[in-house]
């Protein structure tokens, strides 16, 4: 379907991210990130043409995409405005509270190479139902440690938002309740107890620590057998616990793997590879494994693919080198929920 979409639109050619949000009324909002505005030619190649902007969105009913951007047509924009010159919003994730979705964004500054962008820190964007018009954006009120940008994954559980971060390898993770994200005082961080107990829910920031991971393989030559996944978290409930997703070196290694765990906040069991991504200088990230999406009984490798270095902007790329890929996981890799 989103090969169909690439051909059928000549605005929308190719995105990374793909982050399905479920809509009240059947549709799936998908969020996108840097996103190719052009023409696909016969063969997948991108025009010279087109033009790279940071975000938009795609809206799915049923086997119908409808691409969403900003500006109008043959001059689009992206679909969340720069907050300021040199600067942009990446989506990250998202939940649905009521009439309204809550996306979580990055916010980027443009940098030197060779990755070209700085994060300066996570917002909040409330979306209208049904019409997905941007009410406000607001920073997002968690006094997280420095470094680390909760809101990169979030998992809703009862109407408590389970929000994770990543900072120098290491996962963490943060909640509120839904009704209360714009809320700083609203959250609680995991982390240590301060009195030499188990870790617990505090309201304190300075106490939070990483998650804790168990059964970790061999990662990566360069980085040895590792604590945890030196990638981003996805995380959603998964029969009577719940089941992550992430790569054990997010753009540098060939896996998608998956671990479970009783709580939302872990521990965490490494459960294995559930998929081995493409080789030969494709760089695969953002993995995640969705429950529900139309057509599939079971959960549904996503991730993306772009070339090597992620700079190589002009020319484009083609579709099979930049965008998202679906896959199912390997068989036998996953029990049944």
């Amino acid at each position: 379907m989103f090969d169909n979409l690439r051909y059928t639109y000549t605005e929308w050619a190719s995105a990374d991210g793909s982050v399905p949000i479920p809509l009240p009324d059947g549709r799936i909002l998908w969020l996108f990130g840097d996103t190719y505005i052009g023409k696909v030619v016969p063969g997948g190649a991108i025009s010279p043409a087109t033009q790279l902007e940071h975000n938009s969105f795609v809206v799915q009913t049923g086997r119908c995409f409808a691409p969403q951007m900003g500006g109008g047509p043959f001059a689009r924009t992206e679909r969340i405005a720069d907050p300021a010159p040199g600067e942009f919003y990446w989506p990250a994730s998202g939940v649905v509270d009521g009439s309204t979705v809550q996306v979580f964004l990055y916010h980027v500054r443009n940098a030197p190479p060779p990755l070209n962008f700085t994060i300066l820190g996570m917002r909040l964007a409330t979306l209208s139902l049904p019409g997905l018009a941007v009410q406000s954006i607001t920073n997002l009120p968690v006094a997280a440690p420095p470094g680390v940008f909760y809101g990169v994954t979030t998992t809703l559980v009862g109407s408590t938002v389970y929000v994770y971060g990543h900072h120098d390898r290491s996962a963490y993770v943060a909640r509120a309740p839904l009704a209360q994200l714009a809320t700083p005082g609203a959250w609680e961080y995991w982390g240590n107890s301060g009195s030499g107990g188990p870790d617990s829910w505090g309201a304190d920031p300075g106490r939070a620590v990483p998650l804790g991971f168990s059964g970790m393989p061999y990662i990566h030559p360069a980085f040895g057998a590792g604590a945890w996944p030196l990638a981003v978290l996805s995380v959603q409930a998964y029969g009577t616990g719940y089941l992550g997703t992430a790569k054990l070196v997010d753009a540098c290694s060939d896996d998608v793997s998956a671990f479970t765990a009783p709580a939302p906040e872990g521990p965490w069991t490494y459960h294995g590879r559930v998929h081995t991504t493409p080789t030969g200088g494709l760089s695969t990230y953002g993995s995640m494994l969705p429950m529900g999406l139309p057509g599939v009984t079971g959960p549904t490798v996503v991730y993306s693919t772009n070339d090597f270095p992620f700079d190589s902007y002009v020319p484009p790329p083609s579709i099979t080198v930049y965008g998202p890929r679906f896959v199912s996981p390997n068989p036998g890799s996953l029990s049944p929920p």
